[in-house]
């Protein structure tokens, strides 16, 4: 299990100050060098060598922590922006309290220094807005609603510079905020405009970003119940990953999709207190989903 042990004093130190532990980092660990890290390459080629090398949460922020460094050393924006990503993946890995927080408040801070070096790109406001949510999610939603207007100015930030960025996320996260909040008077829950943000995502997301389906089935799950909900997950399978962190959101959504039918019928989903995203994933390191197809880049 990860605590906060987990994450030495020095290593937190150097991802909040951008400052670099390793110079010039070549070879990282399971004979990957940096460049092997790229989530943009080929959805299928080095793939599986990145997945089999992420078996513990120190495994996945080492990979995020080299990246960084990288960039701290090289100022070659490209390896901060992989940073996030596998931050987000660290997020992930890591059991739900303290860890998940502390680890989402390192990820917000490296991405508003991501954001600071190249405000024109979306990359860093994007996952400002996204680290930001999840330590909202991290900390309970019942207990986060005074984190809303800043999140939301984020994502206003973040849709600004760039609305297309990652086939759309913003609307997605747009969606995935007005789908689980509480609405008036507590907060600015609704499911009509978590709808609205789903419309307005799946021109880009229905055939390319899993975790659409997800979403909309949280969404369907509470406005016309269980069968609703499991029709909208199927559409899963017809994504076409073209990159590998599309692909490894088709595995992620296959595997938080079954968490999810678990949920309900045992009846522990809860709109405000269950979450998929808050699902610890290292289980997914020894299950695997195959996609349908793959896609090259357009």
């Amino acid at each position: 299990m990860a605590t906060d042990s987990n994450i030495p004093q020095l290593h937190r130190r150097a991802l909040l100050a951008g400052t670099s532990l390793l110079l010039t980092p070549r070879t990282i660990f399971a004979g990957l060098a940096i460049d092997d890290l790229n989530p943009f390459g080929h959805p299928d080629q080095g793939y599986h060598a990145i997945r089999s090398s992420f078996n513990t949460p120190a495994d996945i922020e080492r990979a995020a922590r080299t990246a960084w460094d990288q960039f701290a050393a090289t100022s070659d924006f490209q390896y901060g922006h992989w940073g996030l990503l596998y931050t987000y993946l660290w997020w992930q890995s890591l059991p739900v309290g303290q860890p998940r927080i502390k680890t989402a408040i390192i990820g917000r801070k490296m991405a508003d220094k991501l954001a600071a070096f190249r405000p024109d790109h979306p990359a860093g406001h994007m996952w400002g807005a996204n680290f930001f949510g999840f330590e909202a999610l991290s900390r309970g939603i019942l207990n986060s609603l005074q984190m809303v207007p800043e999140l939301l100015r984020r994502l206003d930030r973040a849709e600004q510079v760039d609305p297309t960025y990652l086939d759309g996320l913003v609307y997605l996260a747009r969606a995935k905020l007005y789908i689980k909040l509480p609405g008036f008077p507590m907060s600015v829950g609704s499911l009509d405009k978590g709808y609205k943000y789903l419309e307005q995502a799946r021109s880009m997301q229905e055939s390319r970003y899993a975790l659409w389906y997800v979403v909309l089935a949280e969404a369907e799950f509470e406005r016309r119940g269980r069968d609703a909900a499991l029709a909208a997950l199927d559409g899963i399978d017809n994504v076409c990953p073209y990159d590998r962190q599309t692909r490894y959101t088709y595995e992620l959504s296959k595997y938080l999709a079954g968490k999810f039918v678990a949920a309900i019928q045992d009846g522990s989903y809860d709109r405000y207190t269950w979450d998929p995203l808050l699902e610890p994933v290292l289980e997914l390191q020894q299950r695997e989903f195959v996609p349908g197809q793959l896609c090259p880049a357009e």
